[in-house]
């Protein structure tokens, strides 16, 4: 691996008590010649990666034990003749010391809450790094995040997602400046606030629809689109109403809430009926669970030059091999599923945006070539850049 020969990794030492037993065991035990290490390499998020995190996001403690990558790892090259023997029969009798204490103990491992939500913390401050923003900024422009699921099967649709979180009355303003765009920031905040309200605080769809039917009729528009940014920010107000009224909740202010509001509904979704029923329909275990996806957002919606879509790389119905899909422009992507306009086919994104179709029939036929079998894609263009 890429550590020393007589350093283990224990990645998930700070969610739980387990992490400090450990390093005191084995600290007791020097004729190991084992140096416990916390992990040295968090930008590959191994803890998110790994099969113990479904543990511990149910609040049952467990670590991982660790000693790196390397050229042959999960690949054919890596051969028994490549295992340090010594090195694994000194961390097998680590393991076993340790399974021997806890067993012994009065008390029970507990698992430590604060320690996710450092984990949560750190990962949020690498995206600040990668893309120069702070999340919900209310002076510059804002980093805002969506938040999504992960399972190991794709379940399209099947699962919640909440977009735009870091938006709040500073934050929204702030986007408005720094994008020149009014109208973009408004319109993502309330798209925000009704995404959030129906997914996190359980607020129907329905009456945010109503609002936004409504200002449309006062308006005397038909699309979406052609509502202004002062009818939106008014409207803003109006579905803040409509949470606290069918909530008994204020919607919150502060990012980090709105945070952690996201990645508790995501995991909830997954047992809500539908994604149930289409478990069971494709045959994907129950006890598998999800991860939760936290990405910087790209935005559909900032104008002509920007979109939304999905793709198969071969007609569904048939099996044919032409690539196959829809988009809009100006969009995000609940748009293209949600029936509130009609989406164009794919083939018209070659007039639309050009740039982006030409990246996007690269990257299919990539996807296709590599899996041999069918592809679906989502995907955002913003600013003429395929996402």
């Amino acid at each position: 691996g890429d550590t020393h020969r007589d350093t283990l990794v224990v990645i998930g030492k700070n969610y739980s008590t387990l992490g400090p037993l450990v390093d005191e065991l084995n600290a007791e035990l020097p004729e190991l010649r084992i140096t416990t290490s916390d992990d040295i390499w968090p930008e590959q998020r191994f803890f998110f990666r790994s099969d113990q995190f479904h543990f511990m996001r149910k609040e049952i403690p467990a670590l991982f034990f660790f000693t790196g990558v390397h050229e042959c790892y999960h690949r054919p090259c890596d051969t028994p003749d490549r295992l340090d023997v010594d090195k694994a029969s000194r961390v097998a009798r680590l393991l076993a010391h340790a399974t021997l204490e806890i067993a012994n103990r009065d008390e029970r491992p507990e698992w430590d809450p604060d320690g996710l939500a450092d984990a949560v913390r750190q990962g949020v401050a690498f995206v600040e790094e990668a893309t120069g923003l702070r999340f919900g900024d209310p002076e510059g422009r804002p980093l805002l995040l969506s938040v999504r699921s992960g399972a190991r099967d794709s379940m399209p649709r099947m699962m919640d997602t909440v977009l735009d979180l870091g938006l709040n009355e500073a934050s929204v303003e702030a986007l408005a400046r720094a994008t020149g765009n009014p109208l973009f920031a408004w319109d993502s905040w309330h798209r925000m606030l009704e995404m959030y309200g129906d997914v996190v605080l359980g607020v129907h769809s329905r009456h945010f629809d109503e609002r936004f039917n409504a200002a449309k009729r006062a308006r005397g528009v038909e699309l979406d689109t052609e509502l202004p940014a002062e009818d939106l920010r008014r409207l803003v107000g109006e579905y803040k109403d409509v949470v606290r009224q069918h909530s008994g909740e204020r919607f919150p202010e502060d990012p980090e809430e709105q945070l952690w509001g996201a990645i508790e509904a995501v995991f909830r979704s997954w047992n809500v009926e539908r994604a149930i029923a289409y478990r069971r329909v494709h045959g994907i275990p129950d006890y598998l669970g999800t991860a939760v996806n936290i990405q910087s957002m790209v935005f559909g919606n900032m104008g002509d030059d920007c979109g939304t879509g999905v793709a198969f790389t071969r007609d569904p119905s048939t099996g044919v091999r032409e690539f196959f899909g829809e988009f809009l422009v100006n969009a995000q992507g609940e748009d293209v599923v949600a029936g509130v306009r009609t989406p164009l086919s794919i083939s018209q994104m070659e007039q639309k945006l050009p740039q982006a179709y030409e990246q996007l029939l690269e990257v299919q036929a990539r996807l296709e070539h590599h899996f041999r079998e069918m592809q679906d894609l989502e995907f955002t263009v913003e600013g003429g850049r395929l996402y």
